[in-house]
């Protein structure tokens, strides 16, 4: 199993002991186990020793059971250097067929978030210009947390995350993590260098309701036209009369007259309507839940 399929391998873990079967329509009997200290050593010499580190964490993995003719292992050396004391280590994939062969280890740093621990690899440019990058995202809510746990760690741990940051040109970025891809942009502003995302086509001279929502990390996740369907559930749920809340998603009347007659009429009670629900994000956003009826 090359590294390829390790994020496969990632989603599907939830380790409470040193061996687990897998159900997967790919790998149907993946088995993983502990490896022996023989096939540690022997992994250690081929991964971990030519990069002056120890290993410190390995897995079996086998599709076909556990009778060790052909299977995999994943390899984590000890950490050798550090970027703002997250640790850097080298990480690589093998397969054992008679011998072992090993794709070339892949230097990785394991960033630790309030909410998660994100695993970091980059192309092209440099760890700490990579941690810049995922920080930006992580810490702007831009990506969402995979709740994946650490297949090498039995600890009691944040969820995993796996980022791969590319360099495309020379002051943008490729992020993808667990299948969602993002760009974001170097730039200097006031001498500082800063990080940005690539807005949508237009969204650079435009700032419609779209493009607010694409920089807020909601792309291919949420809509205008969704969030004005979550109101509209949630102030029918709270007894807000049916027709201020049409009026106020602007859900016209056919007859022109009667509209603006309308619009008029509903001035001030949608206006304690919007208040109120003003009020009701503000609780959701503070409190973390929502008033149990209108306020």
């Amino acid at each position: 199993m090359r590294m390829k399929d390790v994020g496969m391998v990632l989603l599907a873990l939830v380790m409470g002991s040193s061996e687990a079967a897998l159900s997967d329509s790919i790998y149907p009997r993946l088995v993983l186990f502990e490896l022996s200290s023989s096939e540690r050593a022997a992994l250690d010499r081929l991964t971990c020793a030519p990069l002056d580190a120890k290993l410190r964490k390995s897995i079996g993995m086998d599709s076909d059971g556990s009778d060790r003719n052909e299977y995999s292992a994943f390899v984590r050396c000890a950490p050798h250097a550090k970027i703002y004391g997250h640790a850097v280590f080298f990480v690589s994939s093998c397969e054992y067929e008679g011998t072992w062969s090993c794709d070339a280890p892949i230097e990785t740093l394991s960033v630790s978030y309030s909410d998660r621990r994100v695993h970091v690899t980059v192309e092209g440019s440099t760890l700490t210009e990579a941690f810049h990058v995922v920080s930006h995202l992580v810490l702007r809510s831009a990506i969402e947390r995979a709740d994946v746990q650490d297949m090498l760690d039995s600890q009691k741990t944040p969820p995993l995350d796996e980022c791969h940051v590319r360099a495309v040109q020379e002051n943008l970025f490729r992020v993808d993590c667990h299948r969602d891809e993002r760009m974001v942009e170097r730039f200097v502003s006031d001498g500082v260098t800063k990080y940005r995302q690539i807005p949508l086509p237009g969204c650079a001279t435009t700032d419609n309701p779209a493009c607010a929502l694409y920089r807020m990390g909601y792309r291919s996740r949420m809509t205008g036209h969704g969030f004005r369907g979550v109101a509209s559930t949630l102030l029918h749920e709270q007894g807000w009369p049916h027709e201020h809340i049409e009026l106020q998603l602007a859900h016209q009347e056919r007859n022109a007259v009667s509209a603006s007659y309308n619009h008029a009429m509903y001035l001030e009670p949608r206006a304690r309507m919007m208040q109120a629900w003003a009020d009701h994000l503000d609780h959701l956003r503070q409190q973390g839940g929502a008033p149990s009826d209108r306020e």
